[in-house]
């Protein structure tokens, strides 16, 4: 047991050191050089996979893990600028020059603060959001929850019981990260139309080679290749979501996935449950 928690505890000096050593070579040399593109949206929506497709790409150059979490994290943010700006930056320590910087940490979609933050970071700065079918998308989330061990009550239990003590939370928010038209509202009413991409997650599954020409035009670079499809960081359910907690859910939602189609222009019958 001792041997174990030295290991651990020499394993996160390593990283401690790694983070500090590039935070001091950007804190001495970094220029005014800024992140050009961000990728946020829906936990359990498919930014993995997007982040894993966008690092093959010869012009872009991703932060050195996925998930910085930057524009979400309350210390940092009350780092003084420069010593705040250093510690973000030594995430791209590796990016040259002529490559287009990108990161992603779907969160920024939905915490307070980071939408605003960002565009003081970076006012014009382009936006990529990944949504995917609420319903599905919040039985994802439970499912990795209950895997990790922090929730022990049933999905029918979780998406029936009061929505208002987990709307902030980072676990226990199945439902309400779920409602997007806000969230898309916010985003459109702090950044212009050409700086935003939103796509759905169901057509970067089915289809990525489209979906990602979609996104390096948007992006002024060009096309990658035919690529084969990726499914990152999926797991197994012990069984799929009921047909109860699905219709419930469908109805939960339906009103604000109303409000997403006319916000986005988007035809969302499928996760209204229309065939």
């Amino acid at each position: 047991m001792a041997i174990g928690f030295c290991k651990k505890l020499t394993r996160a000096l390593a990283r401690i050191v790694y983070r500090v050593t590039h935070m001091a070579r950007e804190f001495l040399f970094t220029q005014n050089r800024r992140v050009s593109f961000i990728i946020g949206g829906t936990q359990k929506g498919g930014t993995s996979a997007l982040d894993w497709y966008l690092r093959q790409h010869p012009g872009i150059c991703m932060a050195s893990r996925k998930e910085v979490h930057f524009f979400d994290n309350k210390l940092v943010q009350q780092f003084p600028s420069r010593l705040r700006l250093s510690y973000y930056h030594s995430f791209f320590h590796s990016c040259a020059e002529d490559k287009l910087w990108g990161e992603a940490t779907p969160i920024y979609m939905w915490w307070p603060d980071c939408l605003e933050r960002i565009k003081a970071y970076n006012p014009p700065v382009r936006l990529i959001f990944v949504l995917r079918d609420p319903v599905f998308r919040a039985y994802s989330h439970w499912n990795m929850e209950r895997q990790r061990g922090f929730e022990k009550e049933s999905f029918s239990v979780c998406i029936r019981r009061s929505q208002g003590w987990e709307k902030k939370s980072r676990v226990y928010s199945y439902v309400s990260r779920g409602f997007y038209s806000e969230q898309v509202k916010r985003i459109k009413g702090l950044f212009t139309d050409d700086q935003l991409l939103f796509i759905k997650q169901e057509d970067l599954l089915k289809n990525p080679t489209i979906t990602l020409k979609v996104i390096t035009k948007f992006l002024n670079l060009s096309p990658l290749p035919q690529i084969d499809k990726q499914t990152i960081h999926a797991r197994d359910y012990d069984s799929p979501i009921s047909r109860d907690d699905e219709e419930f859910l469908r109805h939960v939602f339906f009103g604000d996935v109303e409000q997403v189609e006319r916000e986005l222009g988007w035809d969302l019958s499928d996760w209204k449950g229309i065939d």
